[in-house]
């Protein structure tokens, strides 16, 4: 809850003291989840959760991500299309 605005943590009930705690414990949190996201503990989390082949299809999807990004830049420098997803080539 302490990733929300104030405002909705104040809509959902939580009073003012509640709210900050909510608030801090999200930020306490940040450089725990930036090291959940790190390299060996993401790869053993994937092996767990989802079997050997996880890191590979991840990996795949990241590169996939990448060329489709850069071919929209590409196509957005050229004039091409706009918003469509291109395919990688």
């Amino acid at each position: 809850m302490g990733t929300l605005l104030a405002r909705m943590r104040n809509s959902m009930g939580l009073g003012p003291r509640k709210s900050r705690r909510a608030a801090r414990a999200a930020k306490l949190f940040l450089p725990v989840a930036w090291l959940m996201q790190q390299g060996p503990y993401e790869r053993y989390v994937l092996r767990r959760m989802w079997g050997p082949d996880s890191i590979r299809l991840l990996e795949s999807a990241r590169r996939l991500h990448e060329q489709t990004l850069a071919q929209r830049a590409m196509n957005h420098l050229a004039g091409g299309p706009k918003g469509g997803s291109t395919p990688a080539a």
